[in-house]
């Protein structure tokens, strides 16, 4: 399996992210730039890194020195890479992208046989995998996906037969993995499902099981005051009070992650208890109302996405009242908010733009630097 831990892993933190999966078997993790990659790293993961994205000339001798594996779908960046190998005295690992229908990067399937076999030419690279990516598994039709997968599976049968056999061939995100499309290759990249959000846009009849988020965001009150009927609250005077109100003002903006759009349409979770944020979401401050409930006080706990008693605030209905993904939740959450992180139900590390506190781990043991 080829963990994507690109975009911070998710939103949660690559490079813990990446310790805890490693802990877990995990050999590959997926990246979408050299900076990320050279962060994993520094941080001390020696495990294998594919860089998702094609790169660029300027950035093969980094890719040769941190030993990261790169997306080649130009040939002359092969040449180039190919060079440097050749001058370093390596044979290089390489992935081939193939275009079954994504449109965005990758040689077009029509032309990758001929592409591959130019690819398997140059003596210091090896073919070492060769994928492509689906763009629409987690649409109910799945006849474009099924095209894409034949498309790819009549490529690597002329591939193997003419060409090379390469030991690892992907495709399967998450949505194709829980509808077992391509979960028969020889690795598969899950990466919003892991994290615990389901990448389907549908319901199924008989759903894959729910997934377990991984993430709580969470904040404080850190005001409570009445309003009069007519009071407006927040910028723009977006919400005006109907009737006396009571309102709890969040330490958490549009600054931390909580989306513009949720403004006078989002909830958060209060003592397990919903309450409708009311008035535009500042950069680091969100107002509630709390009218309904007299027992809220300043230093309670806020959650804005996660579970607290029997309600639940998920990414999914994050992304629905926004008109986004759940991926752009997840991703928004910025590097202001800390994090804590969880084994075993206590807490291990404590991670913010201040510093880190990390418990010890047990000595000796590399998993846990």
């Amino acid at each position: 399996m080829l963990l994507p831990v690109k975009a911070d892993g998710y939103g949660h933190g690559s490079l813990d992210v990446a310790r805890e999966a490693i802990r877990a078997g995990v050999k590959w993790f997926g990246v979408a730039s050299i900076e990320e990659a050279l962060s994993l790293r520094q941080g001390g993961i020696a495990e294998r890194i594919l860089l998702l994205t094609p790169p660029t000339g300027v950035e093969l001798e980094l890719l040769l020195a941190a030993r990261i594996t790169p997306v080649i779908a130009d040939r002359e960046v092969a040449g180039r890479l190919n060079e440097l190998a050749g001058r370093a005295g390596v044979t290089f690992p390489v992935h081939v992208e193939v275009d079954t229908g994504m449109g965005r990067t990758g040689v077009c399937w029509r032309h990758a046989v001929s592409f591959i076999k130019g690819i398997a030419s140059f003596p210091n690279l090896m073919v070492e995998g060769i994928f492509s990516h689906f763009s629409s598994a987690d649409e109910e039709d799945p006849s474009f996906t099924r095209l894409q997968f034949e498309r790819f599976k009549g490529l690597m049968s002329v591939v193997a037969e003419e060409v090379v056999r390469p030991p690892l061939v992907h495709f399967s995100n998450s949505a194709a993995v829980l509808r077992t499309i391509g979960d028969d290759l020889s690795m598969i990249r899950p990466g919003l499902f892991v994290y615990g959000i389901s990448p389907l846009r549908f319901r199924e009849d008989r759903p894959p099981s729910r997934p377990v988020p991984a993430m709580s965001f969470r904040s404080r009150v850190v005001y409570v005051k009445e309003v009069e009927r007519g009071d407006s609250i927040g910028y723009g005077r977006a919400f005006t009070a109907p009737a006396k109100m009571r309102i709890a003002t969040v330490a958490a903006g549009y600054r931390d992650g909580l989306h513009y759009r949720l403004s006078n349409r989002g909830h958060v979770l209060i003592g397990g208890r919903r309450h409708p944020i009311v008035g535009n979401i500042c950069m680091d401050m969100s107002m509630v109302d709390v009218t309904s409930d007299g027992e809220v006080r300043v230093g309670d706990r806020v959650t804005i996405l996660g579970r607290d008693a029997g309600e639940m605030i998920t990414a999914e209905s994050m992304a629905d009242l926004t008109g986004t993904i759940a991926y752009d939740i997840l991703t928004k959450l910025g590097n202001k908010v800390p994090r804590l992180f969880y084994r075993g139900g206590e807490p291990v590390k404590i991670t913010s733009f201040l510093g880190t506190w990390e418990r010890a781990g047990k000595e000796g043991d590399p998993r846990d630097r």
